[in-house]
């Protein structure tokens, strides 16, 4: 008996010490990437990219997870370092896909954030249009990175021929942003022709030559820096399925 209260002494010592140090932990710096934008680009190219975080403090760099990715300090007019803004290179050899992006500064490396390097013609929308007569116009075969704006919608007019199969593909959860994003297809006169809530995807045989407007917007209709997202608008191919989904590595097909 005489040794109970030893005992539950030593536990107390012991659980004030494990939250001094929870605390402490706490309070002490950590690196912490928030969003890289825009959120990728196409290879052979180079891009000027914009990053957001916490304690991202000193002379901050970004890393690949394919080290052939380069990122180098944007400068401005006075060759001074712009803050967390760099150039991105990707040389041509990098394979269009999906890559991991750390920034490491004063306090470390922080969590890891998706780039994806892609095939088709980049542009970057900074300032969407949320109405159909100043939609911003788009060539077939091109990779839009954007933004949503809280409670509107950003448009985008294409030009496509009777007869051509429109994909429209948005990327925003699967790049680790926070858009749930809705993607929709209205023909000259706005008139709904295919809308997609889950898929994120749009795929419509053109019936009558002409402009034609694609148009992003979050599920909820949120919007700001965390709010990005990747889309392409093209006339190519699209595999809806591939059957067998596996085969043995003995077998040949």
């Amino acid at each position: 008996m005489s040794k109970l209260p030893r005992a539950n002494s030593f536990l107390i010592e012991f659980a004030l010490l494990i939250c001094l140090t929870h605390s402490l932990l706490a309070q002490f710096p950590q690196a912490r990437l928030w969003t890289v934008f825009p959120p990728g680009g196409q290879s052979a190219t180079h891009i000027d990219v914009a990053i957001t975080g916490q304690d991202l403090e000193g002379s901050v760099q970004l890393e690949f997870s394919d080290s052939r990715i380069k990122a180098s300090p944007k400068q401005n007019d006075k060759k001074e370092s712009v803050k967390n803004e760099f150039v991105v290179e990707i040389p041509s050899e990098v394979a269009t896909g999906l890559y991991e992006v750390w920034a490491v500064g004063k306090f470390g490396m922080s969590n890891s954030r998706l780039f994806v390097v892609g095939g088709y013609e980049e542009l970057v929308d900074r300032t969407p249009a949320h109405k159909l007569d100043s939609a911003s116009p788009v060539r077939l075969g091109t990779t839009i990175s954007g933004r949503t704006v809280a409670n509107q919608k950003n448009h985008y007019r294409v030009f496509a021929q009777q007869g051509q199969r429109l994909i429209g593909a948005c990327y925003g959860e699967a790049i680790d942003s926070r858009i749930e994003p809705v993607v929709e297809l209205l023909d000259a006169d706005g008139r709904s022709l295919q809308k997609d809530r889950r898929g994120r995807l749009i795929d419509y045989e053109i019936k009558t030559t002409g402009p034609h407007f694609v148009v992003v917007s979050d599920l909820t209709y949120r919007g700001g820096d965390q709010y990005f997202y990747r889309l392409s608008v093209h006339v190519d191919s699209h595999a809806d399925y591939v059957l067998p989904l596996s085969v043995s590595s003995e077998v040949q097909q």
